[in-house]
């Protein structure tokens, strides 16, 4: 297995996300695995910004993985804007997906070059998960699982952790429970 884990959450005092990262990390600890945290490398989200040598190194870190992780708090119903510009600069054509020519003239099909990985999302929300998932019905999910990841190729999950809005105890014990549901599914 090669993992590679993506975190967009910056390393604060009770934060769900890296308490979320500090235990996958010891969950694989026994596994090759290899960090991208957008916020500790100053990601430049902006598209036509940045340095395309750290698109390229990040590219072939997706390209090295069989597994990867994604960790980060739901934020106005949806991700954060550094993943999001991530998203918009790594997952691009030619790299993680193609168009196939179909019998209409110039309409492709997409194709996702990154098949055969697997992509476990973990998200925080300070919303209950109920509110999350019946009232916005999973849109901040589904941009990164369906819409983004999942167009490139991979087999994504999402696991959810609602009502983040303290670090309690309790809280921690939902995290450690999500994080090896999380993992389990990774390695089955």
């Amino acid at each position: 297995m090669n993992l590679l884990l993506i975190v967009a959450h910056e390393d604060e005092p009770g934060s769900h996300n890296r308490y979320m990262f500090e235990r996958v990390k010891e969950n694989f600890a026994h596994t090759e695995y290899k960090v991208i945290d957008l916020y500790e490398e100053d990601f430049e989200a902006a598209l036509g910004r940045g340095d395309r040598e750290q698109v390229e190194r990040y590219q072939n870190l997706l390209a090295w993985s069989t597994h990867v992780v994604v960790i980060y708090p739901v934020w106005w119903n949806g991700m954060p804007a550094i993943l999001k510009g991530f998203c918009d600069k790594i997952i691009e054509p030619g790299f993680a997906f193609v168009y196939d020519d179909t019998f209409i003239p110039k309409v492709g099909w997409p194709r996702g070059l990154l098949r055969g990985r697997k992509a476990a999302f973990l998200t925080t929300s300070g919303s209950p998960s109920i509110l999350h998932k019946v009232y916005q019905r999973g849109r901040a999910i589904k941009q990164g699982t369906v819409d983004t990841f999942g167009f490139a190729g991979l087999h994504t999950k999402n696991f959810h952790l609602g009502g983040a809005q303290a670090l309690t105890e309790s809280n921690k014990r939902r995290i450690e429970s999500l994080v090896e549901k999380a993992t389990n599914w990774l390695t089955s």
